[in-house]
């Protein structure tokens, strides 16, 4: 029989699925919008970056009423209600996809209910999961997140703009009807003390299973019941060293994830394959395995990261993205900077080194940030800290993105994947000499590991 918690995280992680349609989208919508021949609106290239902004502008509005959401009806309800944005935004781009106004509106409104399922998801499985499940619970979000843009980029070519958001909204349903019958985590009870519930919730996920439930529950009670009096704040955050700690390696792995180039990447695959001097297959072809790798190295990090550990996949992911960028911006740099060089035979290249750059990248730094997310923030931050760190990642993933798009339309497209790799090879050297490892360790162990040292020598800035 398979447990409830696993049950719960897989009916929970279908709300990123439309987050993973709606990331995908830009790689087809922007292109259908700026060709005369099936845009209904005027549109130009500058208004493609402007229409990604959007949607994390938007989204870092949406942190302080989740995190209200989040504290007042739990992480379960909180959740429920992202649907209700998404499905908004879908429908206004579907019925008025001939202004461009609610295009952008629309956008918004997806933009909203995306960064409420990344502030609330993390917490939602590392909370329902036992010790030695958390991992492969929170690998779930990458699972669900790539199926997403798998259907985004297969399916969004082919369909008219106007028909496309109708796809994009066909999972919400199922995830909404499911979801309804999952439990509230724990931890969200213990924060209320309704401690009685809070222990039922507990036995319902680890059913059939109940073994050592009572020392599980006393663990949970001491992580969370001696911070309820408190009142975080954002100095407090930033004044206590372990909190700190934390929060500067999240904020790190994110700032590594997003300028490995992955988000931007996907936002302009579809323009980086529309070339045949880039790409041996079709663009929409390209996209296509561009996206199943993205699906193929989510799985693989649902089978290593409880086996392997976070920090040794960091170093493993951060090493191979450095060798495949290098050597794609080397290619790009004999494409653009020795004309006489007939690149032509090898245009197979980009294809075959973008594949294993995918994987790993995927293994490692797209989905470590959200599962440290949900692993390293106290309880008594983990409202606050959520909120500091979505907006920190929107900020990280607008740069990112424009950031490949003004390289590589102002100077070269081996611009950006050399600025890439060269962040990538300091992302090997922060996840050898400053990450922690969290795998198979309770969240309070988790706590203890921040906080070890405090009293030896810091360095001012970091810990």
């Amino acid at each position: 029989m398979i447990r409830k918690e696993i049950l719960a995280a897989i009916s929970a992680s279908l709300s990123v699925i439309t987050v993973g349609i709606d990331f995908g989208w830009p790689s087809h919508a922007i292109p259908k919008l700026l060709d005369p021949t099936t845009s209904a609106v005027d549109f130009t290239n500058n208004d493609g970056p402007l229409l990604i902004s959007t949607g994390f502008i938007c989204g870092m509005v949406a942190f302080p009423v989740a995190t209200y959401l989040f504290n007042k009806i739990g992480r379960k309800y909180a959740l429920l209600l992202s649907a209700i944005p998404h499905v908004l935004g879908w429908v206004i781009i579907g019925t008025l996809y001939h202004q461009k106004l609610f295009i952008f509106i629309g956008r918004g409104c997806v933009g909203f209910g995306d960064s409420m399922v990344f502030l609330t998801l993390p917490f939602y499985l590392a909370e329902i999961s036992s010790d030695y499940c958390r991992g492969a619970n929170s690998s779930l979000f990458a699972i669900m997140y790539n199926i997403g843009a798998l259907i985004s980029c297969s399916v969004g070519p082919f369909l008219p703009f106007h028909v496309f958001p109708y796809v994009a909204i066909m999972f919400i349903p199922i995830f909404v009807i499911t979801f309804l019958f999952m439990p509230e985590t724990p931890h969200y009870y213990v924060l209320k003390e309704e401690y009685g519930v809070a222990m039922e919730s507990l036995k319902e996920l680890r059913r059939p299973s109940t073994k050592a439930i009572d020392a599980e529950f006393q663990s949970i009670k001491g992580a969370v019941s001696e911070n309820l009096s408190a009142q975080p704040s954002i100095c407090e955050l930033f004044s206590e060293p372990h909190n700190r700690k934390a929060f500067f390696i999240v904020c790190v792995m994110a700032t590594l994830e997003q300028f490995s180039g992955i988000t931007a990447i996907l936002f302009y695959c579809q323009k980086l394959f529309s070339s045949s001097e880039y790409s041996l297959l079709p663009a929409n072809v390209s996209a296509i395995i561009f996206a199943s790798v993205f699906l193929f190295g989510a799985f693989l990090t649902t089978v290593t990261v409880d086996k392997i550990g976070r920090k040794m996949l960091a170093l493993i992911s951060c090493s191979g993205c450095f060798v495949c960028l290098s050597f794609l911006g080397a290619y790009f740099y004999i494409q653009v900077e020795m004309p006489t060089v007939d690149v032509r035979p090898y245009n197979w290249i980009p294809l075959a080194l973008i594949i294993p750059y995918v994987v790993f990248a995927v293994v490692g730094l797209v989905n470590i940030p959200m599962i440290l997310m949900g692993e390293l923030f106290h309880a008594k931050f983990k409202a606050v800290g959520s909120v500091l760190f979505g907006i920190y990642m929107s900020l990280i993933i607008m740069a990112a993105t424009k950031v490949f798009q003004y390289t590589s339309d102002e100077i070269a497209l081996y611009v950006p994947f050399w600025i890439f790799a060269l962040n990538c090879l300091f992302g090997v050297l922060f996840s050898k000499f400053y990450m922690i490892e969290t795998k198979n360790k309770t969240l309070a162990n988790i706590q203890k590991e921040l906080r070890r040292g405090e009293n030896k020598r810091k360095i001012p800035g970091l810990i």
